[in-house]
């Protein structure tokens, strides 16, 4: 019923949050604005709801410190009045969650020892997942929905339940008899790590351990009766995402949702999948790694039609030596970069397209791309003439033996460098093998 009231006066979110506050149904409501149409909600309201929310956080910071205490051997008498002022600064809701762990036929304190973690790890899952991920405010089909609030609220916002529940990453503690293996619980700290101004080499060291255990959770031989609800790879790839932001955190939220790591260990398909935007602050944060440089060229070739992407020439000109770079990963195409002719293609393309591309670096390409490649006006590349010509002449046994050389779309032959080729028809001598994979 809230739901459908709630979509439909939509002009009265604060109206009916008022006019509920002291009726179980301002829960319902508050909820349903935060978890299921943020974006439907004023800014101000909006940013009224979160704070309200996340004032549920402290009373589970508080339980946590206690459950401990109690947990630890203290008496409830003693807890009670060293946690009395902090325990008198909640709401009345907040006050009534904390005595039921004074009420030992209640509940029992070991459960409380980590509310603080779950409390953010349920708000992730919960009434802060849309807020935190807006892109994810969207129908079953169609484009995101539109916020009224902007882009800056949302940051502000982010920004905020990072800073208050990181507190809670500190107060972790391993549980023996659950393992960090839950999704909610790593999707919290992707959110804290994403959202963070700064991520400090404080942090960085309180993650490692629940990374560690995440690891070992997924590792472990019940992990498929402990853990059903919960999908391995779904696991491993959020381990992963944590790896890379704390490895490398870049400045800006969108960055860090396509967090690439260490350069080290980035990929050429990884770096291939961030947008242009992403991958050019990535290389401008790590200037001078060549290595890193010849990744992102290739990347940049791997797709047929990469559309946005950086231009290769400006992704070449960062490099300490341009030529080298080219001529080398040219002679080395098939182990840097491999797949299928498309990824060749445009690779011979984007080196065509150089300035006064080298013809040691078009005796690199593969022969059959260079001897098929049309440079758009349906003809061949005049660059690509020229180095045949030049090597073959009027020498008709030797354009009859280039016509029966085992060049070929696909396979390894499709690999045969131009220029071994052509000497090989030239000459007469067997035709070389394919280079190394």
């Amino acid at each position: 019923m809230w739901t459908t009231v709630l979509k439909r006066q939509s002009d009265r979110h604060a109206e009916l949050v008022d006019r509920t506050e002291d009726d179980p149904a301002n829960d319902v409501i508050r909820s349903q604005l935060l978890r299921n149409m943020p974006w439907m909600v004023e800014p101000t309201l909006l940013k009224d709801l979160a704070a309200v929310d996340l004032d549920g956080f402290h009373t589970a910071v508080l339980t946590t410190d206690l459950c401990r205490e109690l947990r630890d051997g203290a008496s409830i008498e003693a807890v009670r009045n060293r946690f009395a002022n902090r325990i008198d600064q909640l709401s009345s809701r907040g006050r009534r969650l904390v005595e039921m762990y004074f009420d030992e036929g209640v509940m029992d304190p070991k459960w409380g020892c980590n509310e603080a973690t779950r409390w953010a790890s349920r708000a992730v899952e919960g009434n802060w997942r849309l807020i935190l991920n807006p892109a994810e405010a969207k129908p079953h089909y169609g484009e995101p929905y539109s916020w009224r609030a902007s882009s800056t609220d949302l940051g502000i916002l982010g920004r905020t339940f990072a800073e208050t529940t990181v507190s809670a990453l500190m107060m972790w503690e391993p549980d023996s008899d659950r393992l960090a293996g839950d999704a909610p619980l790593l999707r919290w700290v992707a959110e804290v790590l994403t959202h963070l101004p700064r991520i400090s080499d404080d942090v960085k060291d309180v993650v490692r351990p629940i990374v560690e255990s995440a690891r070992e959770a997924v590792r472990a031989s019940s992990f498929s009766v402990r853990y059903h609800h919960t999908d391995r790879g779904t696991l491993e790839k959020l381990v992963a995402r944590i790896e890379k932001i704390a490895a490398e955190p870049a400045p800006d939220i969108s960055s860090r949702r396509s967090a690439l790591g260490d350069p080290a260990q980035v990929t050429r398909r990884e770096l291939a999948e961030v947008p242009a935007d992403v991958l050019i602050s990535y290389l401008d944060r790590h200037t001078g790694d060549d290595l890193l440089i010849e990744k992102a060229l290739l990347a940049v070739a791997s797709l047929p039609n990469p559309g946005p992407r950086p231009q290769f020439g400006d992704v070449l000109g960062r490099h300490s030596d341009p030529d080298a770079a080219v001529l080398g990963l040219t002679y080395d195409l098939r182990r840097r970069l491999g797949g299928n002719p498309p990824a060749r293609e445009q690779w011979a393309r984007e080196v065509l397209a150089l300035p006064n591309c080298a013809p040691n670096v078009i005796r690199a390409l593969p022969a059959w791309t260079a001897l098929k490649l049309s440079n758009g006006y349906g003809s061949a590349y005049p660059e690509i003439i020229d180095v045949v010509t030049n090597v073959l002449g009027d020498e008709t046994a030797s354009w009859k033996r280039l016509a029966a050389s085992p060049i070929s779309y696909t396979g390894p032959a499709a690999w045969l460098r131009l220029g071994d080729v052509l000497d090989a028809a030239r000459s007469g001598t067997d035709w070389p093998p394919p280079p190394s994979r």
